[in-house]
Parts: structure tokens; C-alpha cells; sequence
């Protein structure tokens, strides 16, 4: 059952919203990797199922204290942030990813008779870490990764993720609802339209000398339903802002608090996309992941 509530999106994932942690799961939208939760949704199971807290059938519910719902909330966004940055890193799957949880999951489940939820939080994040401090997953590589990035495959867990934060919606409140994620490029793949407008030839060669360098850097990013974002998507900016922007309430998108707001600009241009590139990575590893 609980492993099924991971692999399954139709499921009503009646345990992983009993300790709300649906939100922070839902932020990981590969099918393979939500699967690693599962191994850890065991353990506070078991945990529970010892200490009379849950059951299936409804006869503990809300039994569980505020305290040990954090616990757990702390578990998963450890191996959310942990499963989106060893992504960005390695630029693909890696097997070693499972390997190393299952590794944790396995030594716990050892010791789970001993533990209490607290007890259990503190094991896997201190395990967690140890891996975030390896060489292998290192934060430096991370950042570096970032300001290279040319791959929008692998950015957009990390800016659902980064949205869910500014939007203080991880936890409580309304998500930003969507039922299918892409990746909206402001300054699309195709810019003819953009370049039409370019009227010194010069700027027109050193545009088109730029160009894949800028569309995929991280501030020249939204996220969109595929729909919205099948829509007028290699128009030029206000044209975009008009048809497929207008209704856009992401942080991501209107956002003067972190100097990323793409909303008020009346044109954009490589020098938006580099200094909101900055300001996205500084917010992103000092507030989403800073280990």
C-alpha cells in the first residue's frame, strides 16, 4: 500500500498525506525516483504501527504529535533536495543514487525496534549528509552545475522546488496547481520572430553568436503546463507576456523580492538573463540547497 501511494499518481495517498508530506513528494515528477521514498515511508510505518499512531483503517488517525510531522516533513525534503541535486550533477539517472538510500533505509530498518521518530530523523539526515559532503555530490559541484547548466531537463524539479519555498507552500496552503510541468524557455529555442526585430546588423550577429549559450541558462526559465506553454511559445517577449504569461502568478515570474521578476520588464535580453541567472542561483543555494 505504501509503496504504491509513490509509483501511483491516481492513488489517494491516504499514509503520505497523514503525514503531510505530499506536497514535498509531489515536487519529484520522475516516476523512478519517487520509488526511493518508499523505503523511508516503511521505516516511520513501522515506527507508527509500533507506537499505536496509525493504521489503514482510520482507528489512530491524528494521533501522530506536530513535532514528529516536522521529523518526517525533514526526512523527505532531505532526499528531495538530495535526488534533484545529484541529478543537476551527474546530468543524468545514476544508479549509485539507489544504491546509497537503500543503503540508509537498510541500516535503520536494524535498528528500527530501538527508535522513535526523532531518533529515526536524526539517523537519516546525518546519514543524508555524509553523502552530501562527499566529493561525489559536493555543493561546489552543485553550484557549478548551475551556472553552467545546458540541460533544462534536469532544472525542473529544483525550480518547482524553488517555487514551492517562495510561495510558503510546501507544507501548508495551496500549490501552485498544475497536472502537467514544462519547461518554458522567455527567450524560446526558436527566436526568429525575436531576431526580425534586431534592426543593426551588428547587434543581430552578436545575438545570434550568443544565442544557445542563453536559452538554456537557469533566468531564462518559467515553469508552465504544456499546454500554456505550446501556446505561442517562440513568440516575441510582449507578445508572450500578453498570451501566455498574463494570468502567470508564480514567484517565479512576479517576484521584485529576490530581483527575478520577469513581469515588469518591457523587453527581455541577455543582460536580464544573466542577472536573473544570479540572483535565481544565489537564492536557490543559500534557501533550497546550501549543502
Amino acid at each position: 500500500k505504501i509503496y504504491k501511494e509513490f509509483i501511483d499518481l491516481n492513488s489517494n495517498h491516504y499514509f503520505i498525506k497523514f503525514i503531510k508530506c505530499d506536497k514535498i513528494i509531489d515536487v519529484i515528477i520522475d516516476k523512478k525516483k519517487r520509488r526511493y521514498f518508499s523505503y523511508f515511508a516503511f521505516l516511520i510505518y513501522q515506527i507508527l504501527i509500533k507506537e499505536n499512531k496509525f493504521s489503514f483503517d482510520d482507528s489512530h488517525k491524528n494521533k501522530i504529535e506536530k513535532e514528529e510531522i516536522k521529523e518526517i516533513q525533514a526526512i523527505f525534503l532531505e532526499i528531495t533536495k538530495f535526488l534533484i541535486k545529484s541529478k543537476i550533477i551527474t546530468k543524468q539517472g545514476d544508479s549509485n543514487i539507489k544504491r546509497e538510500l537503500m543503503k540508509i533505509a537498510n541500516n535503520s530498518f536494524e535498528e528500527i525496534k530501538n527508535l522513535n521518530i526523532k531518533m529515526l530523523s536524526k539517523k537519516i539526515i546525518e546519514k543524508m549528509d555524509e553523502l552530501n559532503y562527499s566529493e561525489k555530490y559536493s555543493f561546489n559541484k552543485f553550484k557549478e552545475a548551475l551556472e553552467k547548466n545546458d540541460s533544462h531537463n534536469r532544472i525542473i524539479e529544483l525550480l518547482l522546488l524553488t517555487e514551492r519555498i517562495m510561495s510558503n507552500s510546501l507544507y501548508d496552503g495551496e500549490s501552485i496547481s498544475r497536472t502537467t510541468y514544462s519547461i518554458e524557455h522567455i527567450l524560446p529555442q526558436k527566436a526568429d520572430e525575436w531576431i526580425k526585430q534586431i534592426k543593426d546588423e551588428e547587434q543581430k550577429i552578436e545575438f545570434e553568436n550568443d544565442f544557445t549559450t542563453y536559452i538554456n541558462k537557469i533566468g531564462n526559465y518559467l515553469i508552465l503546463t504544456r499546454k500554456q506553454n505550446s501556446k505561442n511559445s517562440n513568440n516575441i517577449f510582449t507578445k508572450k507576456k500578453e498570451d501566455v504569461y498574463r494570468d502567470l502568478t508564480s514567484p517565479l515570474y512576479k517576484n521584485s523580492n529576490h530581483n527575478i521578476d520577469v513581469s515588469e520588464k518591457n523587453e527581455w535580453n541577455y543582460e536580464n538573463i544573466d542577472k536573473r541567472t544570479e540572483e535565481l542561483i544565489s537564492y536557490i543555494t543559500q534557501n533550497v540547497i546550501n549543502k
